[in-house]
């Protein structure tokens, strides 16, 4: 074999493995989401801590966020 036709080999074998990988993402995709609603159903989603606890105080600064006005 030359080179050109090792090249030739190689970008086949590279295009059959891209195309698998994107096959393989899909599916994980689909198993995650699978994944997610079965565990939304078993228990539901815990609550969300406040926003003005000092975790996130200290998130907001670092970021440059500013603190939203909690809902009553």
């Amino acid at each position: 074999m030359n080179k050109a036709e090792i090249a030739a080999a190689l970008r086949t074998e590279v295009g059959e493995l891209e195309v698998l990988i994107q096959k393989l993402q899909t599916r994980l995709e689909r198993s995650k989401r699978l994944v997610i609603d079965i565990e939304d159903e078993i228990a539901p989603p815990s609550p969300k801590p406040a926003d003005n606890s000092k975790f996130r105080k200290a998130i907001d600064s670092v970021f440059g966020e500013t603190p939203k006005a909690r809902k009553r």
